[in-house]
């Protein structure tokens, strides 16, 4: 903001805090937020380690992933494992590879239509060129080929299995050129070599296959092509293969190491370097080869993406990259089919490192990742984790009656207003609901309300609508201080919460783990008069959460991007509101990473709908239906 002023000899302070009992609701629980979390930390000593392949979600709601070392097999490091994971985060191996049939599976599992999973094998093998494997869910395997080299080798990709029911996949090397080639194979073991790349229309694929719309099957090359570094590829059931692409080393991007994700009949991917940024690169490229990149990494946001995409219930792409972010060890990120992009999370190491692998889509709407090193064990490298990416809730907002303080819910899709709903239990009088976020992490969204007149704070934990828990908080801001909104400051999975004194307008922000309290720090700048804060969320997609302002007499907005707890850099948009109207709530109400901004002038007013790239507005509209009188938008925020 462009009127903010600076504090001069400012001394760090801690708010006054007024200690309260638990004064209603239930007894004190632990509470959880969105962001990135380790949900296992695999050993060496003994156990598994360094997962490569990432997860898959089975049909009997469980998933199922594989671990490149490890296991009581072959020797110190082991020749990898394959284990389950339940959705309540416990792991357990069912089956420890032995060598001959198979050493270091890198790729996914997939899940064939006979309810078997199909993999492969680096290593192993009778010719110790690796294996394609069956095994079922209760860990019997069956060993269905072992490459010679001539045939293939190596391989680093998973398979995927035809509309024909065939499987089809890729072998980094070997084939009659030693590049590597594409094969096919039955569930029953029938094996085919269809295509060996000669280096002139690419070399070694380390990536699954895709099928397009159109039956063929669409990949990736690490190297080769016109330019040696890459190319992108489709080839028929049959072997005709067809150069689609061949990458550059500035501005395309190069070394792609992953697949393809197809969405809408087009298909998207990334680059391991290169590009604008020499980061590496998103792309899209369509079935008949027009290459488009959508976003150029800037290290800070991400560097070296290694893992193909994920196309998440959404329309959206979620990935991740080995590389950058703070600690320079990946981070997890969402871009748009028209290259919105913002980073969701950063991991740091403690939380696992270097991900290698695609992300997994829960039943819960969660995502879930392995990191190939981090984690507490084997340091310093780490040993290797499995996380979860929690999102805010999508698609929501609250409403709460001036008079009976009676909260409900909004769905919204775009501008529509696609359903309500009136949560079973209402708060005592004074009680407001300043925020909503999923604090306990199941997908749902939960309440952050304050006492107006006492300013005790309260989380309330639902299912849906239903009331199922509250808790006041055992520590109460001091008098004038008041909640605005909710949101991660210091990056470590849990929402913070961030007040303004409506006397001095200064900001601070309480570091939360769960409902406990761990630290407090005054922002040192301070706004100008007359502008109040008003929401947080991520405007420039960095991963950070940042503050949005509104002036109380002209309407406008300004933004704070934050580093952290620290201001960063200020901007104002360039459009302002109506005369009257107050944004109310931060939410992703259409499908775009970034969020989009609702306003009210008052209760029974119609509400309005700003779609934002960034301070950028995009779109406007009229929701679908307007709030009955006494009934306002209150979050979330």
């Amino acid at each position: 903001m462009n009127n903010a002023s600076t504090t001069r000899g400012f001394r760090p302070v801690i708010l006054l805090f007024c200690l309260t009992g638990v004064l209603a609701f239930s007894n004190p629980i632990s509470l959880r937020a969105a962001g990135i979390m380790d949900v296992h930390s695999f050993t060496d000593t003994p156990g598994a380690w360094e997962p490569g392949g990432g997860l898959i979600l089975a049909n009997d709601g469980n998933f199922y992933g594989s671990t490149v070392q490890g296991g009581p097999n072959g020797g110190s490091l082991g020749d990898g494992t394959l284990f389950k994971m339940t959705p309540s985060g416990t792991v357990s191996t069912f089956y420890n590879f032995g060598g001959a049939d198979g050493s270091g599976p890198f790729d996914p599992l997939v899940q064939g239509s006979d309810g078997n999973f199909y993999g492969t094998t680096w290593g192993g093998g009778a010719n110790n060129e690796g294996t394609i494997f069956q095994i079922t869910p209760g860990g019997v395997l069956a060993t269905l080929h072992s490459f010679t080299g001539a045939d293939g080798g190596n391989t680093f990709a998973g398979l995927v299995q035809g509309i024909d029911g065939v499987l089809y996949g890729v072998s980094t090397n070997g084939g009659a050129h030693g590049y590597g080639g594409v094969f096919k194979i039955t569930t029953t073991g029938t094996y085919t070599l269809i295509y060996s790349f000669n280096n002139s229309d690419g070399q070694n694929p380390f990536s699954a296959l895709v099928q397009g719309n159109d039956g063929d099957f669409y990949g990736t090359t690490w190297t080769g092509g016109a330019n040696n570094v890459g190319t992108v590829f489709k080839i028929a059931s049959n072997g005709n293969l067809t150069t689609l692409h061949s990458f550059n080393l500035t501005t395309d991007g190069f070394n792609p190491f992953a697949g393809l994700a197809l969405s809408n009949g087009n298909f998207y991917g990334t680059t391991y370097g290169g590009g604008a940024n020499g980061h590496g690169t998103v792309f899209k490229i369509t079935p008949g080869g027009v290459y488009t990149v959508i976003h150029a990494f800037t290290g800070a946001d991400g560097d070296n993406a290694y893992a193909t995409l994920t196309l998440g219930a959404d329309g959206n792409f979620y990935g991740t990259t080995q590389h950058g972010g703070p600690s320079n060890v990946g981070v997890v990120f969402e871009i748009s089919p028209s290259g919105n992009f913002a980073v969701l999370a950063s991991l740091s190491g403690a939380n696992g490192k270097d991900p290698e692998s695609s992300l997994a889509q829960g039943a819960d709407g969660y995502f879930y990742g392995t990191a190939y090193d981090g984690g507490p064990n084997g340091l310093p490298n780490g040993d290797g984790t499995i996380f979860r990416v929690t999102l805010p809730p999508h698609n929501v907002i609250a409403l709460q009656h001036a008079t009976t303080h009676q909260i409900a819910f909004w769905k919204v899709s775009g501008f529509t207003v696609t359903s309500g709903s009136t949560v079973t239990a209402v708060p005592p009088a004074g009680w407001n609901v300043v925020s909503i976020a999923d604090f306990n992490v199941d997908g749902k969204p939960d309440l952050l309300l304050q006492d107006q007149s006492t300013n005790r704070l309260a989380i309330w934990v639902l299912n849906g609508n239903v009331f199922t828990l509250g808790a006041v908080l055992s520590v109460t801001p001091a008098p004038g201080w008041k909640a605005v909104g909710v949101g991660d400051f210091n990056n470590d999975g849990f929402p913070d919460l961030l007040f303004q004194d409506q006397a001095s307008n200064r900001l601070a922000i309480w570091h939360m783990l769960g409902s406990s309290l761990i630290g407090s720090v005054v922002i040192p700048t301070i706004p100008g008069s007359g502008w109040k804060a008003v929401c947080v969320d991520d405007f420039n997609g960095d991963g950070n959460a940042d503050i949005l302002f509104q002036n109380q007499t002209t309407g406008k907005l300004s933004v704070w991007y934050m580093n952290g707890d620290a201001f960063h850099a200020g901007a104002s948009f360039a459009t302002t509101p109506g005369a009257g109207f107050k944004v109310t709530a931060i939410a992703h109400l259409s499908k775009h990473v970034q969020p989009d901004l609702v306003f009210q002038s008052g209760s029974a007013s119609p509400l309005y709908e700003w779609q934002l790239n960034g301070i950028t507005v995009t779109a406007t509209g009229q929701l679908s239906a307007i709030p009955p009188s006494g009934w306002k938008v209150v979050g979330p925020r």
